[in-house]
Order: structure tokens, then C-alpha cells, then sequence
């Protein structure tokens, strides 16, 4: 993550492909970058928390609408647990867990 986006290199043709806000991420400025079990990232942006799927090269976005308690997240503050939960930190002091192993198609869950 960047603060122009995601770039993912493709090993098979040894190129580089980018992922910028008009390719469905909420912000071009990625803040942290978190891959779950399943293989997702999970991106930290200024514009909210975002879920891409190598797979299909979709982002699905997450904001106060989906039960963030806002959009502005740290640079790296960022982690997993062994249970395979994901942190996100953001101002105020605040972590949010998403629970991304138990809901990965639905709104980030846990505690904020």
C-alpha cells in the first residue's frame, strides 16, 4: 500500500499492477495492509477500511455506515491475532477488531 494506491506484482508476467481509488478503493492513501486466512487484504485507507480479493481483483469498503466509528486510520498500526482477528487503529485511541475469519462477506464485527 502507497499513498497512490495498491500495487500488486504479478510474478507470471513480472509486472506491476495498481489499484487506485477508481478502481473501487475508498482512498488512493493506504495506511496499512493486513492479509486474513483466507487470503483477502485488508486495507487501512483515509477513506475507510477496504477488503480485496486477489481472486477477483474486487474491493468490498467498509465506513461509518458498516459500524466504523470513523475513517482516518494510523500508518502500520496494524496486526492479527492467533486467532486470526485483524486490529486496526485509529484516533482516539481506539482499535477496531473485524472478526474477517467468522464474516468475511458482511460488515466489520467486534469491538471498537
Amino acid at each position: 500500500g502507497t499513498d497512490a494506491g495498491l500495487n500488486r506484482w504479478d510474478r507470471e508476467r513480472d509486472v506491476f499492477r495498481h489499484y487506485r481509488q477508481r478502481d473501487g478503493l475508498p482512498s488512493d492513501r493506504v495506511v496499512g495492509l493486513q492479509r486474513d486466512r483466507a487470503g483477502h487484504l485488508w486495507l487501512a485507507t483515509a477513506g475507510g477500511l477496504s477488503r480485496f480479493d486477489p481472486s477477483t481483483e474486487r474491493f468490498r469498503n467498509y465506513d461509518v455506515g458498516d459500524g466504523l466509528h470513523g475513517t482516518v486510520f494510523y500508518i502500520g498500526s496494524n496486526t492479527q491475532n492467533a486467532r486470526g482477528e485483524l486490529f486496526f487503529g485509529r484516533g482516539g485511541r481506539r482499535v477496531r477488531q473485524l472478526a474477517s475469519q467468522r464474516a468475511p462477506s458482511r460488515a466489520p464485527g467486534g469491538r471498537a
